[in-house]
C-alpha cells in the first residue's frame, strides 16, 4: 500500500488511507462485532490535516519509515 521514501499526491495518499483503516476496523468488526474506532479516529485526524493543503496543486505526503 505505502513504500517508505516514496511521496504520494495528497489525494492518492488520503485514498490509500482510507482504503488501509477501512479495511482494518473491517477486519475488528468480523472478530469482536463493532468498527476499529482507532482507526476511524486516525482517517479524521488525516482528513483534517490534509484539508489545509488541498488548495497546493502538488501536495505530496512522504512515508519516512513505518512504525510498530
Amino acid at each position: 500500500m505505502f513504500e517508505p521514501g516514496c511521496a504520494y499526491p495528497l489525494a492518492d495518499f488520503l485514498a490509500r488511507s482510507e482504503e488501509g483503516l477501512n479495511r482494518a476496523s473491517e477486519r475488528v468488526r468480523q472478530v469482536h462485532g463493532f468498527a476499529c474506532s482507532r482507526a476511524h479516529h486516525q482517517l479524521l485526524s488525516l482528513r483534517e490535516t490534509a484539508a489545509r493543503y488541498t488548495d497546493l496543486p502538488d501536495a505530496h505526503v512522504t512515508v519516512e519509515a513505518f512504525e510498530s
